[in-house]
């Protein structure tokens, strides 16, 4: 009798396991689970820096990543070069540089990634180094990074 019982009791449970183990199948493929949903567009340079207005997008050959990046600081500068990567080591490429900017003015950063497909709908992570010199002739860096989703 002991067999018997415990064969109806699989019998009868493992319906009601099996139609919850396909629920969750269902909601874990359609994305419910994704932790892309709860991700924080960030944007943060250097305090001398603000960044605002990070967007990233995929234009069916390249990624561009834009962010609008102001002078804080009192005085001239010289952005001499931009260097941005993912975590995955792909470089992308700022053109339109050395560019002068002033106090309180802005810079929209254009970075373009030839990473084919693939970014799409994805939350990335980008490391930005900017080298600049100020209107004293002297060199510095200031390094931050940008976390936003790729649109298509």
């Amino acid at each position: 009798m002991k067999g018997q019982s415990a064969l109806e009791f699989i019998t009868t449970y493992s319906w009601a396991i099996l139609a919850i183990t396909f629920v969750i199948a269902v909601l874990f493929f359609t994305g419910y689970f994704s932790m892309s949903k709860f991700y924080r567009t960030e944007c943060v340079i250097h305090p001398d820096f603000p960044c605002s207005k990070p967007v990233a997008y995929y234009d069916g050959s390249t990624v561009h990543v834009k962010a609008n990046i102001t002078n804080g600081i009192q005085y001239n500068i010289t952005i001499n070069e931009i260097m941005i990567s993912d975590t995955e080591r792909n470089s992308g490429s700022v053109g339109a540089l050395p560019v002068t900017i002033k106090p309180g003015d802005s810079f929209i950063m254009d970075a373009e990634f030839d990473v084919g497909k693939g970014w799409e709908n994805t939350v990335k992570r980008f490391f930005v180094v900017i080298n600049y010199t100020d209107e004293f002739g002297i060199d510095h860096t200031a390094a931050g990074r940008i976390v936003t989703k790729v649109e298509p």
